[in-house]
């Protein structure tokens, strides 16, 4: 095995260590683990997708791991407001990137065949948010965060 491939191996078995520790409930980890770490284990794993991103993905998809991190952690925090707001951020750098690999297939001729169902799925799922899933959000801000939001998405 080549030196990149125990690294990827490495990284890994860090994060699949990480997610299950995530998995595992709250009330069995808080006998064995400090409070403060149970209340942020979202970060493990994310911290080192983030970090293995740095090294290994183009720099939109790292900077979408690094808001993704950030979101996380104010949702543990408490604040929904900065949840949704690095969520938000992550989802620009995703849209970015995948753009931006949308505009170099448009020289192959199919690109139709990609776009036109994604572009179908993707306005059955908008309709569906802004049918059953908005109007049933807290008025004000939160509201108007789930608009935003599913626009992203």
């Amino acid at each position: 095995m080549d030196r990149t491939n125990k690294q990827q191996a490495t990284i890994l078995a860090i994060f699949m260590v990480l997610a299950t520790i995530y998995f595992i409930p709250k009330a069995t980890l808080i006998q064995i683990l400090p409070a403060t770490m149970v209340k942020y284990r979202i970060i493990g794993p994310l911290l080192t997708l983030t970090l293995a991103s740095i090294f290994m993905a183009p720099w939109q998809i790292a900077l979408a791991m690094g808001f993704s991190l950030v979101g996380d952690f104010m949702g543990a925090y408490g604040s929904f407001i900065g949840q949704m707001g690095f969520f938000a951020l992550a989802h620009v750098m995703l849209i970015s990137y995948f753009s931006c690999r949308l505009m170099s297939m448009r020289n192959n001729g199919k690109l139709w065949l990609k776009t036109i169902p994604t572009a179908i799925i993707v306005l059955a799922l908008l309709t569906f948010a802004l049918a059953y899933i908005i109007p049933n959000a807290p008025a004000g801000i939160i509201r108007t965060g789930c608009v935003v939001y599913a626009i992203l998405i």
